[in-house]
C-alpha cells in the first residue's frame, strides 16, 4: 500500500503556484482536507487497481478546491500585504 505522494516541478514551473496554494489552502481549511481525505480514500477502495479513475473521480473536487485556493491565496497575500504595511508606517 502506497502512504505518500511526492510532486516535484523545476523550479518556475508554471503549476507549482498552484500546488502550493491547494497544500496551502488544505492546510488552513481542515474540513476541506478531511473531506478530500476521505473522497481518496473511497476512491482507492474502489478504483485500487486502477490509477486513471481513482484520478478522474477526484478531479471535479480538486477543480472546485484549487478555485477556491487561488482565491484565498490572493486575500491572505492582500491581508499580509495590509499588516506589513501598518507595521511599516
Amino acid at each position: 500500500m502506497r502512504t505518500h505522494h511526492l510532486h516535484a516541478c523545476a523550479v518556475g514551473h508554471s503549476e507549482v503556484t498552484d500546488k502550493l496554494a491547494f497544500r496551502d489552502y488544505l492546510r488552513s481549511h481542515p474540513r476541506r482536507a478531511a473531506a478530500y481525505g476521505h473522497l481518496k480514500q473511497h476512491l482507492a477502495l474502489v478504483y485500487h487497481q486502477d490509477n486513471i479513475a481513482y484520478m478522474r473521480g477526484k478531479d471535479a473536487f480538486v477543480k472546485t478546491v484549487l478555485s477556491e485556493a487561488r482565491r484565498w491565496m490572493t486575500t491572505a497575500t492582500i491581508d499580509s500585504s495590509m499588516t506589513l504595511n501598518r507595521i511599516n508606517k
